[in-house]
């Protein structure tokens, strides 16, 4: 995971950390350090820049707060795929990224900024903040207890009844927060690779994964991806229990059913 909860999703097989030149590191460990050491990295650059003023301190709390509540998420409803192992020079790599130069520089671009943002931008910036981080956090919990309790099925309620990765939405919205008081187009290149070389591949295969539920078909019509539907949310859509209880297609099934469609 390069951006946000699942962005990044390793590849390689569960195993324990190795000793010896074949050592791996879980996946999980790199995140989870990035998040909780991103606020005392906000505030070593506030010192570092000198900049004490209202903006640094409001971004300061936005993006220094994700990290803790990306904590309490991971705490409480962690994400298997992130307890995938990296070998050692690909978690440097990934290391980068996350940390410098790579993420971590949408908080030296806002920070080393010393002018005021409006009151206008800070409003924007705060209500893109809650309000993706609410649709991440409460998007996450559904998909983790529904797939602990309610195993092969597709997830069509709640949170995903109208839009089909709430969580990615959240997380651009909460991101597209940080480049607003960034106020630098770098920020929003570093937000855009993320977002092409993790957020979409990994919905892409998300998607190709569903396809193989009967009621794929009826659900993509009804849902956007980041987004809800307003006008099926509007006419009260809604898949029929028949279609959503039926399980997922082996691959050779999906594959027929796509030739005959």
């Amino acid at each position: 995971k390069y951006f946000g909860h699942s962005s990044f999703q390793p590849t390689c097989s569960v195993s324990y950390p190795e000793v010896g030149p074949m050592a791996r590191i879980p996946a999980y460990l790199l995140i989870n350090a990035q998040k909780m050491t991103t606020l005392f990295f906000c505030l070593y650059c506030m010192w570092r820049y000198d900049n004490w003023s209202t903006t640094a301190w409001v971004y300061t709390a936005l993006h220094g707060s994700y990290g803790y509540c990306w904590m309490i998420k991971e705490s409480a409803f962690p994400n298997k795929a992130l307890r995938d192992t990296l070998p050692i020079p690909l978690a440097i790599v990934v290391g980068m990224l996350l940390f410098l130069p790579g993420y971590w520089n949408i908080c030296v671009l806002a920070l080393s900024n010393k002018e005021e943002a409006s009151g206008g931008l800070l409003f924007a910036a705060i209500f893109a903040y809650v309000i993706g981080i609410v649709c991440m956090m409460i998007s996450d919990c559904q998909t983790h207890f529904c797939l602990k309790y309610n195993p092969g099925h597709l997830i069509a309620e709640g949170m995903t009844r109208y839009v089909r990765h709430p969580n990615y939405g959240g997380e651009v919205l909460l991101y597209t927060s940080f480049c607003l008081l960034a106020r630098h187009w770098a920020a929003w290149l570093i937000l855009l690779w993320g977002y092409a070389g993790a957020m979409l591949p990994n919905n892409l295969k998300k998607e190709a994964s569903l396809s193989r539920y009967p009621a794929w078909k009826a659900y993509k019509k009804q849902t956007f991806m980041y987004v809800p539907n307003l006008f099926a949310a509007a006419s009260g859509a809604e898949l029929s229990k028949e279609l959503l209880s039926q399980g997922k297609r082996s691959e050779e099934q999906a594959d027929t059913s796509l030739l005959g469609a």
